[in-house]
């Protein structure tokens, strides 16, 4: 006589059919819903809609595969096929080359809640000129500036501090020009 199995030993085998189910047509993880399908029919054997659920299953996977393999075969090889643009890349998502894909903004746009995107400002821009450097000059590497002036602090504090008050100095004198320039306000 047949060993009776308790309510929880029979609803077992149903909750890894219905959960293989969710993972293959909710998700497409057709992995998952294998490992599910194969533990239900080791607890039910003769169960036939496991094992057609699971043959459907092994299908799907193996067509993947196939599909997977095809789309990656001679990827990173110099086969004709991938000269020609056959391969990961269709036309569509296929990067651009030689194209500036940073977008022209014109306006400020609202991107969420206190993000905002504007257009560059002419300060910006001058500000990155000068970054870059202009033609026939050499570019300023900030970083590397940074890097050796922290490096003259350590190790000779006093050609620093010479340093630091010739730069002040310059500093004003370049504040009070810009102030002489300025046209006093009328009250």
């Amino acid at each position: 006589m047949p060993k009776r199995m308790c309510w929880h030993q029979r609803r077992r085998p149903k909750l890894f059919f219905r959960r293989a189910q969710a993972q293959s047509e909710g998700f497409s993880d057709y992995d998952k819903a294998k490992t599910d399908l194969e533990k239900a029919l080791e607890l039910t054997p003769e169960d036939r809609g496991v094992q057609q659920e699971l043959r459907r299953i092994k299908q799907l996977l193996a067509k993947s595969s196939k599909e997977a393999d095809k789309k990656m075969g001679g990827f990173l090889n110099s086969s004709k096929k991938v000269q020609s643009g056959e391969g990961i890349f269709n036309d569509k998502t296929r990067p651009v080359t030689g194209v500036n894909s940073e977008p022209k903004l014109t306006d400020i746009k609202k991107l969420s809640d206190g993000l905002w995107l504007a257009p560059k400002d002419e300060s910006q821009k001058v500000a990155e000129e000068v970054e870059e450097g202009v033609e026939g000059e050499e570019k300023i590497d900030f970083e590397e500036l940074s890097r050796e002036i922290a490096e003259m602090r350590e190790s000779k504090p006093e050609q620093f501090k010479e340093l630091r008050s010739k730069i002040k100095g310059r500093l004003e004198e370049e504040v009070a020009a810009a102030e002489e320039e300025e046209p006093e306000e009328c009250n």
